[in-house]
């Protein structure tokens, strides 16, 4: 394909998102899309599915809540193993896929190669697929429960933990109990960004992963040569990675055009990440620890690591543990050794830190973090971090905190807010009576990171959807699950505009493959966050047809 024709393609799929641009969730919206679900889930009843050999009309309804893996697993489950069901999935999100299209690191292409399954999914005749559809916003909660014999929230974990220290914002301060909005928090990073401030794991990733919510955020990478990172997990190490890793290969991956625009300016040359407990308690995989030893040109500046008989015993008895920990081990003496240019970038490991201040000059800029040293208690691999009197301040530009994420709560739905997932029994949502054991809500269901927490690997999360999704089929096996509540005589009616269908995902989709065919890349995710540039996109491909 050439550019030419690349461009034709990416113009033509402009006009195409450009008409189901999104709009005020009015009533007349709402009451819209009810009425045309309906219309839809009954012509879907009364038709036989016809790629099946034997004709079995749908009989069983389900609604998915959220576009990512937890959703797609639930539904692969459900589709392979019942075939009177189908399934419409809702996304806040034009384009599908979650965490897999805009968490993974660009670099890290075959952990995205789980899309292919869920494209099958897509593909599947008794799939539908909303996305920009935010139900408790263009939807109620309550109205698919009416119009679905059963409805699964899979919609993950859009909010992140706080810092809670003075100076993590700029502006008013957000108090973790008080657990802002998505706005709120966009907002704050974008706010933090502009200041060189403290940008959470989540807005950054997005950033880079050309996720819609973050395009806007700007993170200044050029006032400082440090950045220091709060948290030692695989996001941790993900964004110390994409910091400093050679732009040149950051260039071939599927990264957001206007972060390698970014991180081609950067003057950033050293990351710091900071751990409340030790080498036996961090987060990480061996995978992405073993990355970054081997990143070109970059250094690692681990102080040597000196561990207690009682914490070599530990990670002797754990295999996993022990290869972790004996690579940290090696990594840090190699550092004793190691004579650092001016210009050499560098990462290194600081434990038994914990953050006790954000120190900012008067202009509102970040200009370093004060740490608290910390002491442990416990047994080693479970051990617990105590503040201790000895602070620090180590001088940065750029802080950003990657703590955890949380799922936020659902209009019409039960909440733990502290605990941030649905409360569920393995799966069933349930609301606490007054007073008594928790009521499971018949046919109301929860998988992946709202349901238990931003925990585990993809793999983790299918075998929880897997499991959610088995719950499913045995209430269905029971007749504890009704028939799709929607009466069979309806006649089908067309969808509002402003929802992005399965059509409009394969030309999304295919125009990003093309344009990344021809710059040698994956792809080139279409952003679309300007909504002039779209209309001219749509004028362009007007002018060109008449």
């Amino acid at each position: 394909m050439t550019l030419r024709s690349v461009s034709t393609l990416n113009r033509a799929c402009a006009s195409v998102v450009a008409s189901v641009r999104p709009q005020p969730a009015t009533e007349h919206h709402r009451r819209r899309l009810a009425s045309s679900l309906a219309t839809h889930l009954a012509s879907r009843r009364a038709e036989p599915q016809q790629h099946q050999q034997q004709q079995t009309p749908a009989k069983y309804s389900i609604a998915i809540v959220g576009g990512g893996p937890a959703g797609f697993y639930v539904a692969h489950h459900l589709l392979k193993h019942r075939q009177d069901i189908t399934v419409d999935i809702f996304e806040r999100l034009r384009m599908p896929f979650g965490l897999v299209r805009y968490g993974v690191a660009p670099d890290h292409p075959e952990v995205k190669n789980v899309t292919n399954t869920f494209e099958q999914v897509l593909a599947n005749d008794r799939t539908q697929y909303f996305g920009n559809v935010e139900v408790g916003k263009d939807i109620g909660l309550k109205e698919l429960q009416s119009l679905y014999s059963g409805v699964v929230l899979t919609y993950g974990a859009e909010s992140d933990q706080l810092l809670s220290v003075p100076g993590e914002f700029p502006g008013p301060r957000l108090s973790d109990n008080k657990h802002p909005s998505l706005a709120e928090l966009h907002q704050a990073d974008r706010s933090a960004a502009a200041s060189g401030g403290v940008i959470s794991a989540r807005s950054f990733v997005g950033w880079y992963n050309g996720h819609p919510d973050q395009t806007a955020l700007n993170p200044s990478l050029t006032r400082g040569d440090t950045a220091v990172v709060f948290g030692q997990g695989n996001v941790s190490l993900d964004i110390a990675r994409m910091l400093l890793a050679p732009i040149d290969a950051l260039q071939r991956t599927d990264m957001a055009d206007h972060a390698l625009a970014e991180l081609r300016r950067s003057t950033i040359k050293r990351v710091v990440l900071v751990g409340r407990r030790g080498p036996l308690e961090v987060a990480f995989t061996i995978k992405e620890l073993r990355e970054m030893t081997k990143l070109p040109g970059v250094a690692s500046t681990l102080k040597r690591l000196e561990l207690t008989p009682e914490e070599v015993a530990y990670y002797n008895n754990e295999r996993p543990r022990r290869r972790l920990t004996e690579l940290l081990v090696s990594t840090s003496e190699a550092a004793q050794s190691l004579t650092l240019t001016p210009d050499q970038r560098r990462w290194e490991l600081l434990f038994q830190r914990m953050p006790d201040g954000i120190v900012r000059d008067a202009a509102g800029n970040v200009t370093g973090v004060r740490l608290r040293h910390t002491a442990l208690q416990g047994a080693p691999g479970s051990r617990s971090a105590v503040a201790l009197e000895q602070t620090e301040f180590i001088p940065c530009s750029l802080v950003i905190r990657s703590i955890g994420y949380r799922s936020l709560a659902l209009p019409e739905l039960p909440f733990d807010a502290r605990r941030g997932i649905i409360p569920n029994i393995k799966g069933r949502v349930v609301t606490p009576s007054q007073p008594g054991e928790p009521t499971i809500l018949p046919g109301l269901y929860c998988a992946g990171w709202v349901k238990h927490g931003p925990l585990g690997i993809i793999a983790t999360t299918m075998n929880d959807s897997f499991a959610t999704s088995s719950l499913i089929l045995d209430d269905i096996t029971k007749q504890a699950l009704p028939p799709s509540p929607v009466a069979s005589s309806a006649s089908p009616s067309a969808l509002p505009q402003f929802v992005f269908n399965k059509q409009a995902f394969l030309a999304a989709n295919a125009t990003e493959l093309a344009a990344g065919t021809a710059q040698e890349r994956p792809r080139i995710k279409m952003l679309h966050a300007d909504p002039a540039t779209l209309a001219d996109a749509q004028s362009e491909t007007a002018h060109g047809a008449n």
